[in-house]
């Protein structure tokens, strides 16, 4: 498979945008640059898609001298418009993707993860052929430092998970962890095979963790984790899984959802 150059503005809500995606660094090289930097490196770097956020003026410019650079730079450019200034269904390479908020005025982010991964798929249609991870929440029963608790998460694959909290865990420690897949429905899997059954535990280290930023209420704090003693059967069952969540009609997701979301 070959590698995809991803260019992507510097900010964080750009990287927590993509983290419910198909979006990978085993499968892409993602390259962040400061806004004023885009067009340099867009030339430098010949990447296959540009992912930028735009909320204030600076931001604005640097996606203008993007469009008008001369000769043209005619890679695809995905703009999260997340102050709503600019009108979507923009002409020539960029594809406005309105940012949806909740009442609260932070941004809905499973809304934008899946119109999000429909973009990155349609502009880079070699994610459509890998097995990455899927978006659902799980509770997932977990023991580190002497406490027991539950956390949920944003996302799963076959080699870790994003779990959703707040809690004061840090890059290297190692946690116990234990949950259930959700069922989807023997029509929805290949061969009629059935997903998401028996529990899975396992032994986790977090590899990143995501703070609390009380200047940008968008972020979802947690921590990814790597499975690092998962036994065999939890690899199938995941593997499983996640194949039939990210097929590309993805039923198989739907169906685990709401049957997850049933209990």
């Amino acid at each position: 498979m070959p590698m995809q150059t991803v260019l992507l503005s510097d900010d964080e809500r750009v990287f927590k945008a993509i983290e419910g995606t198909c979006l990978r660094r085993d499968v892409c090289r993602l390259i962040k640059v400061a806004p004023e930097r885009l067009e340099e490196a867009a030339r430098s770097e010949r990447p296959q898609l540009i992912i930028v956020a735009i909320e204030n003026d600076a931001e604005r410019r640097s996606l203008r001298a993007l469009r008008e650079s001369k000769p043209p730079i005619r890679t695809p450019i995905i703009a999260l418009d997340l102050a709503a200034g600019e009108p979507a269904g923009d002409a020539g390479t960029v594809e406005w993707l309105r940012v949806k908020k909740q009442r609260s005025g932070q941004v809905d982010h499973q809304d934008l993860d899946g119109r999000l991964e429909e973009s990155i798929r349609r502009h880079l249609p070699v994610m459509d052929r890998r097995v990455d991870r899927v978006t659902v929440s799980v509770p997932v029963r977990c023991h580190g430092g002497g406490l027991t608790f539950t956390l949920r998460t944003k996302n799963i694959s076959p080699s870790g998970m994003f779990l959703k909290t707040e809690r004061d865990l840090s890059p290297g420690e190692k946690i116990q962890v234990r949950f259930d897949l959700p069922r989807a429905t023997a029509a929805d899997t290949a061969g009629g095979a059935t997903i998401g059954t028996g529990s899975i535990t396992a032994t986790c280290q977090i590899v990143r963790r995501v703070g609390l930023d009380a200047d940008d209420l968008d972020l979802i704090p947690g921590i990814g984790v790597r499975f690092i003693d998962l036994e065999e059967d939890g690899q199938r069952a995941l593997r499983r899984f996640v194949r039939a969540g990210a097929s590309p009609d993805g039923a198989s997701l739907r169906a685990a959802r709401g049957a997850h979301a049933s209990h």
